[in-house]
């Protein structure tokens, strides 16, 4: 019998993890500029691409930001901005088989880095260059580097959260 992709299970793990990351980067944010924030929201949206793939991990992203923004943010719905969280969660996805072979660092950091380096490095920063009129090489010089780290911390994260086993009944 074919494995469904929806199914009780993961669409509960799903709901959960978007309600996590709706909590992580809605309230448990740090703003340095309008441009750039540290928050962990995107740890949720990642294992939920890693464990069900693209498709979930993309529509994770998307209710996550649009939720979010909609009920806890007072800047309002942005949707060029929506595509970061989507991009994060379909790469995650797309790479879902890398990953989830051995759930080793190297892998689960590459495949975070390639998430944010699409989605929050190149996506996000072209969209708000856009939305404040700020030159882009100009704010990609101060985002790319920062990233890079927070994508480093992301992995650090999962990787631990995958050693725990705490997924491993999901995808039985």
């Amino acid at each position: 019998m074919k494995k469904q992709i929806f199914n009780t299970k993961s669409l509960v793990v799903a709901s959960l993890l978007s309600a996590v990351s709706i909590i992580l980067s809605r309230f448990c944010v740090i703003y340095f500029t309008d441009s750039l924030r540290l928050s962990l929201g995107n740890i949720p949206i990642l294992i939920t691409g890693f464990l069900f793939g693209p498709v979930a991990g993309a529509l994770v992203g998307a209710v996550t930001d649009i939720l979010g923004s909609a009920l806890f943010s007072g800047l309002g719905w942005y949707p060029p901005l929506t595509v970061t969280p989507v991009l994060i969660g379909l790469t995650a996805g797309l790479l879902k088989p890398i990953v989830m072979k051995n759930r080793s660092f190297l892998p689960i950091f590459g495949a975070t880095l390639t998430a944010n380096g699409l989605g929050t490095i190149l996506w996000s920063t072209f969209a708000l260059s856009r939305l404040y009129g700020t030159p882009f090489l100009s704010l990609a010089a101060v985002r790319v580097p920062f990233y890079i780290a927070v994508a480093a911390v992301e992995a650090v994260a999962i990787f631990g959260l995958f050693k725990t086993k705490i997924f491993d009944a999901i995808n039985k």
